[in-house]
């Protein structure tokens, strides 16, 4: 792999920060890492977990940004595994068994997407934090906050999230048109495993203007939910008009497997998650720092390993408004 050069700090973990509701429900519980040592205001990442997940179990790529000067921060949503063990948590659904949950797990995945706008909800209100300064509970909680600068990325659902909140249109109610939810505060978003259409409220036309620049990532054994082959979540990438947009497959990885080499892994498994790392921070760099070298260096594929047989499939797009 290439050796790219960037600012490398140390960083700080930050507990359990409660974020106040637009309708005064609530709090919204999230965890952050930041740098150590910044001088200047630090740029953003969001990072929504997956149906089911919990955020600690995004720490790892949230401590990897925050070495490049990123102040990460981790929402729990409704559906997190910690949220859903507080049996009877005001305004939160409580499950009580595993069948419980994988019932109503697929019952969320065969709606129209509708019952997911209380995730689009959780990161307007975490927007509005961060526009009062990064404050939870009136206290400045994750450092001097950049709020020009602030990336989505979401894994599954939490794809699904932020291709809305970047300008994927759907359909939620029953007639036919299809609504936005734009939020012109996320300046890109990272998509790990997204959603095509067909499902979720999402249809062709979705992405017709989408430009919100974007980077979907994939793997070669990354099936849907209902079997949809690997390319079906691709279609973000194909489709969107974003002047600014990337495309990583990874070869050999599951829906799961992006999110992180298990203990397993070969070397090949673990150089190509290295080098997805390297994009993805390459990605950010350029886009919510304005650098210039990290693109250059991501669209000339910097990031990838020596060793051709761990290389990821890697895609530049220059989209155009049909």
């Amino acid at each position: 792999m290439a050796d790219w050069r960037h600012d490398t700090y140390s960083v700080q973990f930050h507990s359990a920060a409660h974020v106040r509701r637009r309708d005064g429900g609530e709090p919204l519980s999230v965890v952050g890492v930041s740098p150590r040592g910044v001088s200047s205001k630090c740029p953003v990442i969001i990072f929504s977990h997956g149906l089911g997940g919990r955020p600690r179990r995004l720490l790892g790529w949230a401590q990897k940004w925050a070495r490049q000067g990123f102040i990460c921060l981790l929402p729990a949503h409704h559906d997190s595994v910690g949220v859903l063990a507080r049996e009877g948590a005001p305004g939160q659904k409580s499950l009580s068994s595993g069948a419980r949950v994988r019932a109503e797990v697929h019952q969320s995945l065969a709606s129209n997407g509708s019952e997911f706008e209380s995730r689009v909800k959780d990161v307007r209100d975490l927007l509005d934090a961060l526009g009062s300064g990064g404050r939870a509970n009136g206290e400045l909680v994750w450092g001097d906050v950049d709020t020009d600068a602030i990336g989505l990325a979401g894994h599954s659902i939490g794809a699904y999230v932020a291709q809305i909140l970047g300008g994927a249109r759907v359909r939620w109610g029953q007639g036919p048109e299809l609504t936005s939810h734009r939020d012109a505060r996320v300046r890109a978003v990272l998509l790990l495993s997204p959603q095509g259409a067909g499902r979720l409220g999402l249809c062709d036309e979705s992405w017709a203007d989408f430009d919100c620049p974007i980077m979907s990532v994939t793997g070669t054994r990354d099936r849907g939910a209902r079997g949809e082959a690997p390319n079906w979540r691709r279609q973000v990438f194909d489709r969107a008009v974003s002047s600014l947009k990337y495309q990583l497959t990874v070869p050999g990885a599951s829906h799961f497997g992006l999110l992180g080499v298990e203990d397993h892994a070969s070397s090949v498994e673990a150089d190509r998650m290295q080098a997805l790392q390297a994009a993805t921070g390459l990605f950010w760099q350029a886009l919510l720092k304005q650098d210039g070298e990290a693109q250059a260096a991501l669209e000339a594929g910097d990031f990838q390993p020596e060793s051709a047989v761990s290389r990821l499939d890697f895609e530049v797009g220059h989209g155009s408004r049909r």
